[in-house]
């Protein structure tokens, strides 16, 4: 497939806003400001990018046997990398219990795996929905392989294999822009005045120990899926057509997402951030996180990358190379 620029651009704005939401968690803290800043960021970043993952899956010329080596391979190697450092989070080796971000190169694989075998029944997609707003009744569904955000992250995976997005384009930009502030709004003012706590835009804790009724949690949980949906469809309206320098970033989203907690966390060890000081904060997590983000980008990273899995399928696949980086990463 013939890489288009509006993907590049959209993948490079949502990465810098995986980076931004990590900065303002280890660096500012969970609470306020920061707490309302990242309820705003967690609506959409993750539902878009796992639409564009679907989206790209289709042009995908990787087998199943070497999407399940290259997405288990860097899961154990940077998983494990991160359960090593100073910053892991417990318990420190557990390979069946994601660190920070890597989870989502287990919910790659499952949707990748499980997606061919749904995506022929009727109304799957409906269905997905209601599947992902049950599973926050179930305290099983956590951490443990990434199953409750794999659960609740399927609906957009389904819509991106499914809907075409150059039809999303053609939505008038203008009232996209309009409809995506208006969602934005909703979203801050939900927060802001406690309806749906922070803890729910993770998908990553049932509704229990997000401090929530099932019925209300339910309700929550289906009010932010149809934001998510309306806020995708408006991005996708909006990413710019052009080539521009920063352009780069969306084509190297892969090693910027393995690596970002690192400069983070390292930066968050030798300078502490007064928590009051909202503003200058702000900026501080903004400049880091264009920094990080561009220079993570550099190709030879990449290429770096790319290397590590070729040698690595080879080994395990030796009938098979993998010559680029899977399509959802492209």
């Amino acid at each position: 497939m013939k890489r288009k620029a509006e993907i590049d651009n959209l993948k490079a704005f949502l990465i810098f806003m995986v980076v931004l939401g990590h900065c303002f968690e280890f660096l500012c803290g969970k609470k306020g400001v920061y707490g309302t800043l990242r309820a705003a960021i967690y609506s959409f970043h993750m539902p878009a990018f796992v639409f564009v993952s679907g989206y790209l899956s289709r042009y995908s010329k990787k087998t199943l046997p070497q999407l399940t080596v290259i997405y288990l391979s860097t899961y154990l190697i940077f998983n494990t990398l991160y359960a090593l450092s100073p910053w892991h989070i417990s318990p420190r080796i557990n390979i069946f219990l994601p660190q920070i971000v890597y989870w989502y190169l287990l919910s790659l694989l499952f949707w990748r795996i499980g997606v061919p075998a749904l995506s022929g029944i009727r109304f799957i997609l409906p269905l997905s929905v209601m599947l992902a707003v049950y599973a926050g009744v179930l305290p099983q569904a956590d951490r443990f392989l990434s199953i409750s955000r794999t659960i609740c992250l399927l609906p957009f995976f389904l819509a991106g294999c499914t809907i075409t997005a150059d039809r999303i384009r053609h939505m008038n930009k203008a009232l996209s822009a309009v409809i995506l502030l208006g969602c934005m709004g909703v979203t801050l003012l939900l927060n802001l005045n406690g309806v749906i706590p922070l803890k729910m835009y993770t998908y990553w804790h049932s509704y229990g120990s997000s401090g929530v009724k099932n019925l209300n949690g339910m309700a929550m949980r289906s009010v932010m899926l149809l934001l998510a949906f309306v806020m995708v469809a408006c991005l996708i309206s909006l990413a710019p057509s052009g080539t521009y320098r920063w352009s780069i970033c969306g084509k190297n989203t892969m090693v910027i997402y393995l690596l970002h907690m690192f400069p983070i966390k390292v930066f968050g060890s030798l300078f502490k951030l007064q928590a009051e000081n909202h503003s200058l904060n702000i900026v501080i997590c903004i400049l880091l996180s264009a920094v990080i983000t561009g220079v993570l980008s550099i190709p030879v990273l990449s290429r770096l990358y790319n290397g590590m899995t070729r040698r690595i399928v080879k080994f395990f696949l030796p009938d098979q190379r993998a010559s680029i980086m899977p399509s959802m990463f492209r």
